[in-house]
């Protein structure tokens, strides 16, 4: 399968190195991941920044599927990156697969601008 022109699949990681549960930020191309790996082989990427006001995801909580920003305590669904409280806000999903032992992420062209905080409405 090939990826359109200006997308790429960049190696983030030994999948291994990931534990079930467990979440990590990575600096990629000058983007800021959050990956999380819930259940064997299945792991979620999203940018790593609260919508809200931009703080790392990854200095929040998981617990079990849900994800506390540590700065306002807005929870997050991991699974699919909908807002739980409150439920107007979602997380920027970044395109993950996990293939021969490496996650890997897709990440938009740097001419690309991504989504920034703030720029989506849920204050």
């Amino acid at each position: 399968m090939n990826a359109p022109l200006g997308i790429a699949w960049l190696f983030a990681m030994p999948d291994a190195e990931l534990w079930e549960g467990e979440m990590l930020g990575v600096r990629l191309a000058e983007t800021d991941l959050l990956l999380v790996k819930l259940g064997e082989a299945r792991v979620h990427a999203y940018e790593d920044r609260c919508p809200h006001a931009g703080a790392r995801l990854s200095e929040g909580m998981l617990s079990g599927t849900t994800l506390r920003c540590r700065a306002h305590h807005w929870d997050f669904d991991v699974r699919t990156g909908e807002g739980i409280n409150p439920r107007n806000c979602k997380l920027t999903r970044i395109p993950v697969r996990v293939e021969g032992g490496a996650v890997l992420v897709q990440l938009r062209s740097p001419g690309d601008k991504p989504v920034a905080a703030g720029d989506i409405p849920c204050r």
